[in-house]
């Protein structure tokens, strides 16, 4: 049996309900790849801190060296002091630059 040839009407509504049912599926792939990420990560998070409940890990000994009120007041007079130092060089560049007019 031969089909007919269907109208603009009608293919225009086939072609509609066809691209209603992608988006459709398309959405709920969209979601379940977006929450189902989220829930990968929640899991790695929890299954990574129960592994290293009631142990000493590197982790921790890192945290007790960074903790270290001494150590850590270094560090940021170390930062500050580049920063600084840093900042004035960049600013007699500038001006330098900027007052012979080549940039």
């Amino acid at each position: 049996m031969a089909r007919r040839k269907l109208s603009n009407a009608e293919l225009k509504a086939t072609t509609h309900r066809f691209v209603s049912v992608v988006d459709g599926l398309a959405r709920v792939v969209q979601m379940l790849v977006k929450w189902g990420g989220i829930a990968a990560i929640a899991f790695f998070a929890y299954k990574s801190i129960a592994c290293l409940s009631g142990q000493t890990t590197v982790a921790q000994l890192a945290l007790n060296i960074l903790g270290n009120i001494t150590f850590s007041k270094s560090v940021v007079y170390t930062v500050a002091g580049g920063s600084a130092v840093w900042a004035l060089g960049e600013r007699s560049f500038r001006k330098k630059n900027v007052g012979s007019g080549t940039v």
